[in-house]
This record gives C-alpha cells, sequence and structure tokens, in this order.
C-alpha cells in the first residue's frame, strides 16, 4: 500500500509540476464576448444582433435597415471609436467599444438622389462647380456671384430652398458664361412663401399679402456701386444657355443714381449674345425692379428668349426713368422674343409695360397671354404700350392681348415705320387713358401693319367710347397709315376703325380677301363702304337696313339669304350682303336661318329671318350597272379573291353621299356562301375552292344624300363572275 501510495504522490507531483507555467510566464486566459447590436438612427426597422470577441477583425455589413424619406444610407458608426465605416470594411474589437454592457453600430443617413424631369439629381449644400445635376438641402447665402464657367453643364433643382445674395452686398447672384448651360428646377410643391410689392421690388415678408411657392433666387443687385455688374441682370447674366424650369426669381435689382444710365438693364434676367438663350418653361419670374429696360427679362445681341405654357412674368417694373421700358420684357438689336405660352401680367413701365421692342428685335406671339400691365406717368411722360411697345418688327399669330391700360396704345402701339403682323390672336378689352381713340392699336405714321387670316380685335375703349384701332396720318400728306390685307379674312366680328384724317382710304389688298363689312367704324356719324377699286374707306353717314330676301327656287330649295341697305347720304349706292347661314335638319324639315353679317350689321343692329322648308332636297343622282369579272381558277384553289366595288360596278353617277352595299342573292342559290360583299366599301370577297363556272350575283346600293339631296333608293344590279 504504501508503494502504491508512492506512485500516486509521484504522478501527482509530476502532473503538478507539468502545469505550473514557467518562470516569467503569465496565464493565457479565453477571450471576452460581447454582444453587438444594430440601432437604425433616423431609420426604421432590426437587424439581428451578433456576439463578437475581443480581439477579433469585425466586418461591417450591408445595411438593411428601412430609410427614413427622401434619405439612402450612408455609413455606420461604432460605439468608442472614430471614424465612419462602409460596408465590407474593418475594425478590431476591442473593450472600450463596450458602453453598458454591449457594442452600439448605428446606421447614419443622407440625402437621396431625387429622379424627376427624367435627370437623377445628387444633393448638395453648396453650389457647384463642376458639370452634373444636383439638388440643394439648404438655403445658400452668397456674397459673391456664382458663375457657371465655360463648358460646363450644371442642372439644378432648388428642392424648395433659396440661392440669396447678402443684403449688403450689391452684385448679381449667378453669372453663366458663354458655351457653359444652366437648367433650374424646382420640386417642391409645397413650402410656401410671402412677400408684399413694394413701390420699386418685391420683399420678403411673414405678413405679406402675397405667395409663392418652392424654390427661389433673390437678393441680386446691379447697381453703381459695383462696377463688376456693369450689365445688369440682378439674379442671372446670360452668355450661355439658360432653362428655367421651375422655381421662382423674385426681389433683384439693376439700379443707378443717374436720370438714365444705359448699363444697368434686366432687374432679374439679363441675355446678351449670338448664341444666349433664355427659355422659361415652368416657374416665376415676379417682383423684380430695372433702372432702365427689362423689369423681368432683358436681351441683347442677337440672344433668344422663348417662353412656354408654364411660364409666369408678373410685377415687374421696368423703366423707372423716361426713355426705356419693358416691365415684363424687354428685347434690342437683334434679339428674339418667341412667345408660345404663358402669362406676362400686371408689369409696369412708362413704355411697353408688358413687352417693349425695340431697335431691330422681333417679338413672335402665337400663344399665352399678355394682360393686365399698365404704364406708369413718371417724368409727365405719356405712358405708351400696354400690352406691347413695338418699335421694330411683332408678329402675331395666336395668344391673347387683354385688359391692358395705357394713356396711349392700351393693347399695342406700333411707332411710326414699325412693322405689325397679325394672323390670329385676340386684342380685346384693352384701355387708353388719353384723349385718343387708341385702345386696341395705334398705328403710327408710316406703320407697315399687315393683316390676314382669323383674329379678332374689339371690346377696345378709350374713356367708354369704342377704340379698337387708330391710324395716324402723316402731317404732310395728310394720308392716314393703311391696314395690308395679305390674306383672307376671317375675323366673325367687324374691326372698329378711326382715322385721324377722319374719312379716307384704309386697305390695300382687300378686294382679293374681303369687303369692307370685316370693318366698322368707331367714330359716330361714319360708317365704312366699298371704294371703286375694292378697298374698304370710312366716309361720314349710315347704312340703313332694307330688309332681307331669299333666292332660289322654292321647288329646289333655297340657295342664300340677301341683306340689303342703303346708304343715307347717297341713295344711289345699294349694296347687298350675302350672310353667313346655318342649318338644321329636323325629320325631313330643313330649317335655314339667316343670320345678317355674322350676327352683326353695319348699322349697328342685329337683322335675322328664316324659312322653313319641306321636303325641298334634290333627287339623288345615282346610276349604276354591273359589269363581268373574270377570276383565274388555280388562284382561287389556294385563297379567296377580293374584288374592289369599281371593279364589278360601272358608276355612270357615283351619286350623292355615302355609298352602302348589299348582296342580295346569287342564281346558284348553294353557291351563296362563297360571295361576300363589305357594307361600307363594296369590296366583293369570293371565297376558295369555288368551281369553276359563271355564277350571276344580285348587288344593291344606296346613297345615303346630303344636305342637298335625298337619299337613293337601292339600285340592283347583276353582276357576272366568271371562273376559268
Amino acid at each position: 500500500m504504501k508503494k502504491i501510495s508512492g506512485v500516486v504522490i509521484t504522478i501527482t507531483m509530476v502532473l503538478a509540476l507539468m502545469l505550473m507555467p514557467a518562470e516569467g510566464m503569465k496565464t493565457v486566459s479565453a477571450a471576452e464576448e460581447y454582444q453587438l447590436v444594430f440601432e437604425p438612427g433616423e431609420g426604421s426597422g432590426s437587424m439581428s444582433s451578433e456576439v463578437v470577441a475581443e480581439g477579433q477583425f469585425y466586418e461591417f455589413p450591408e445595411c438593411s435597415f428601412e430609410a427614413p424619406k427622401n434619405k439612402t444610407f450612408g455609413y455606420w458608426d461604432m460605439s468608442g471609436v472614430d471614424g465612419r465605416f462602409n460596408p465590407g470594411e474593418n475594425v478590431k474589437i476591442a473593450n472600450n467599444c463596450v458602453q453598458e454592457g454591449r457594442i452600439r453600430v448605428t446606421a447614419h443617413w443622407k440625402d437621396a438622389p431625387q429622379i424627376h424631369d427624367g435627370i437623377t439629381f445628387e444633393p448638395t449644400n453648396t453650389l457647384p462647380d463642376s458639370s452634373g445635376s444636383y439638388y440643394l438641402t439648404e438655403d445658400i447665402e452668397l456674397v459673391d456671384t456664382w458663375i457657371v464657367s465655360e463648358n460646363k453643364t450644371i442642372n439644378l433643382c432648388l428642392n424648395g430652398h433659396g440661392i440669396k445674395m447678402k443684403k449688403s452686398v450689391n452684385k448679381r447672384v449667378i453669372a453663366v458664361e458663354q458655351g457653359s448651360t444652366l437648367n433650374i428646377y424646382d420640386c417642391d410643391t409645397v413650402t410656401e412663401h410671402k412677400y408684399t410689392l413694394g413701390d420699386e421690388c418685391a420683399e420678403f415678408n411673414e405678413d405679406g399679402d402675397k405667395t409663392f411657392v418652392g424654390g427661389y433666387i433673390t437678393g441680386g443687385k446691379c447697381s453703381d456701386d459695383d462696377s463688376e455688374a456693369y450689365y445688369g441682370g440682378g439674379a442671372i447674366l446670360c452668355n450661355g444657355e439658360c432653362t428655367l424650369n421651375g422655381g421662382t426669381i423674385i426681389g433683384n435689382r439693376s439700379l443707378c443714381n443717374h436720370i438714365y444710365d444705359p448699363k444697368y438693364k434686366g432687374g432679374a434676367i439679363y441675355v446678351s449674345g449670338p448664341k444666349a438663350k433664355f427659355v422659361i418653361k415652368k416657374g416665376n419670374i415676379i417682383g423684380n425692379h430695372s433702372c432702365t429696360d427689362g423689369g423681368g427679362i432683358f436681351a441683347e445681341d442677337g440672344a433668344v428668349v422663348e417662353m412656354y405654357e408654364g411660364g409666369n412674368i408678373s410685377d415687374n417694373c421696368g423703366g423707372r426713368y423716361i426713355y426705356s421700358g419693358g416691365g415684363g420684357v424687354a428685347v434690342v438689336g437683334n434679339a428674339t422674343f418667341n412667345m408660345y405660352g404663358g402669362r406676362i401680367s400686371d408689369n409696369k413701365a412708362v413704355t411697353g409695360s408688358g413687352v417693349y421692342i425695340y431697335d431691330g428685335a422681333t417679338m413672335n406671339m402665337s400663344g399665352g397671354i399678355i394682360e393686365n400691365n399698365r404704364t406708369k406717368d413718371d417724368h409727365s411722360i405719356l405712358g405708351k404700350g400696354g400690352g406691347v411697345a413695338n418699335g421694330s418688327v411683332f408678329n402675331m399669330s395666336g395668344g391673347m392681348i387683354r385688359n391692358n391700360v395705357a394713356e396711349s396704345g392700351g393693347g399695342v402701339i406700333v411707332f411710326n415705320r414699325q412693322t405689325f403682323n397679325m394672323s390670329g390672336g385676340m386684342i380685346v378689352g384693352n384701355e387708353s387713358t388719353a384723349n385718343r381713340p387708341d385702345a386696341g392699336i395705334e398705328l403710327g405714321t408710316g406703320a407697315h401693319f399687315e393683316l390676314s387670316g382669323n383674329l379678332e380685335i374689339y371690346g377696345n375703349t378709350n374713356n367708354g367710347k369704342a377704340a379698337n384701332v387708330y391710324l395716324e396720318g402723316d402731317s404732310d400728306t395728310q394720308k392716314s397709315t393703311k391696314i395690308l390685307i395679305t390674306g383672307k379674312l376671317k375675323n366673325t366680328l367687324p374691326i372698329g376703325i378711326t382715322m385721324e384724317s377722319v374719312t379716307g382710304t384704309f386697305t390695300e389688298g382687300l378686294s382679293k380677301n374681303g369687303d369692307f363689312s370685316y370693318f366698322k367704324s368707331d367714330a359716330d356719324g361714319y360708317v365704312p363702304m366699298f371704294t371703286a377699286k375694292g378697298e374698304a374707306q370710312i366716309v361720314e353717314g349710315a347704312w340703313n337696313f332694307v330688309g332681307i330676301h331669299w333666292t332660289g327656287d322654292a321647288k329646289k330649295g333655297y340657295s342664300k339669304a340677301i341683306a340689303d341697305y342703303e346708304y343715307s347720304k347717297d341713295q344711289s349706292v345699294k349694296h347687298s350682303m350675302a350672310t353667313k347661314m346655318t342649318t338644321k335638319q329636323v325629320g325631313r324639315t330643313m330649317n335655314y336661318y339667316a343670320i345678317v353679317d355674322k350676327n352683326w350689321s353695319i348699322d349697328g343692329k342685329e337683322h335675322h329671318d328664316s324659312r322653313t322648308v319641306t321636303n325641298l332636297k334634290k333627287s339623288n343622282t345615282l346610276s349604276i350597272k354591273g359589269k363581268t369579272v373574270k377570276v383565274q381558277y388555280k388562284k382561287l384553289k389556294k385563297k379567296a379573291i377580293k374584288v374592289k366595288a369599281k371593279k364589278y360596278i360601272k358608276y355612270k353617277k357615283k351619286g350623292n353621299g355615302k355609298l352602302r352595299y348589299q348582296l342580295v342573292k346569287v342564281k346558284k342559290s348553294k353557291f351563296k356562301k362563297y360571295f361576300k360583299i363589305h357594307k361600307k366599301t363594296g369590296k366583293l370577297t369570293i371565297k376558295k375552292k369555288l368551281k369553276k363556272g359563271t355564277y350571276k350575283i344580285t348587288v344593291k346600293v344606296k346613297a345615303a344624300g346630303n344636305t342637298d339631296y335625298k337619299a337613293s333608293n337601292w339600285k340592283k344590279i347583276t353582276v357576272k363572275v366568271k371562273v376559268k
């Protein structure tokens, strides 16, 4: 037993010695483990926690939390560790990562790209200096002009934020250099801003009585205090290509201290250069002010301005001083303004409160509205051209100029020897306040005024009296400016004319394109009538209505109605005027309504008459005969054959109205299934596998008739079909 005990003791001691650490060595304990949890930050949802060990290199995972609105995942951070980590990056786990018994990994979010207008915009809190598409994440205040330098293309979404020049700095907000492009967008349709209109410019005001929604550009100033701002354009100087697709340009100005300084033009926008172009597709240009021309937009030197349906230019002020104008838009020096749509309204200037065109510029208006603009009488100068002041070329084919006010030329004023071509559109409801009947259009001496097409000029007044078109006279020759009729006139209301010379011929080219009934005199006691050459003239006197008589034979139907007038000053002059007629069919009764002079008459009254005529339509002229059709059997074995109506019907007279066709019978009735006729076109289909032989088919045809002819009876014909 002692030996066994000794053996046990010896083994125990050896084991103990083996387990004892060598001198100077430390004991290695098991690695500490920690729970790692994920937190979503501003996001939502959950991610499963993990167990990690101290000293482990941990790889950050992809984020599966749900992002907050308009955000996307940015980076991870870990408690106790400085830095930002992307998925796939590693960090060594240490005990300093542990807070309250666990390691926290938190998701951080960034603004997500926005996609609208077919463009993906990346977020930015500064104005970019490289090409790309960006959207603002906050308002930006500038102390210097943001320059879009040459050969750069930038799409910038305001995203409801503002770009504003610091109040104490006299500089424009943006300059777009030649060869560069700036497209401005705004995706905010909710954020509302209030403002008031001061004497010169719009000002932001929490208690303001006016509002707009979305992002904006404001505070730009070009003044005498800043020599670098020589060209004007408080908000944008555009020497490249600029497009406003949204947002509001408000409260910018170009101001000077002199009575007239031509340098400072374009309160909001200045477009200059033969390659420069400014387009307003959507958005507002409101409450801007110019020292001289172009409160909203000024364009020169071959530049192009285009305006579309979503654009609005309103409440701008131009021409503070006596030789300037264009409250909304001013174009000069071979520049072009194309107005396809949109609205120019409530602007002010001494000349051309809506639009001012001069010195070789051109305006083309095919759509949109110019309305409620008003000239201001500064320095005792007569305000001219409430809607448009034309000192160059104005082409109007559509759109509307309405409810504008000026001392002279409420709607449009055309200065001496300048050009206005009107082939469409409306000039209505404008007003002039000086003692001159020129509320609609004033045409200066020698002005070139071309008229044609479907247009309307009416309802324009001076001190409550009709004043639609005023033709100035030449002080030397005493001849009035004339209207050049270059195409068929289609206006439904007569155009009121007043001549400075009182009476005389006022058209050229009318004899080929209409008659004097397309005009009337706005002056009491005067009327229009023909000259010996078929032109229109204003004469003293009045037309008196005589009556309406109907032409045509009762058995054939009335063909037209005639209105007869006598001219009171010369009983030998009598005019018969064909009226516009409308028809209405009720059953077999045809009613003719003669509406004299297109619902108006040259004596200022309406005259109506009607006749009800029963069964006065003419007999239909349809006359037909059957023909023989030859078909090859070998072709018919493979597929059906189609034959046009004119191949088997001889039309002696095709008749009146649409034709209808019908298959009546086949002489050998068992073969009828092989024939089919289209009821509208008459196309005959011969189905395949029809045997060789001659087939007689009966077809009937009917003409539907029209307003002048009755429907025909069914006409039957026999057609031979030979299959060989």
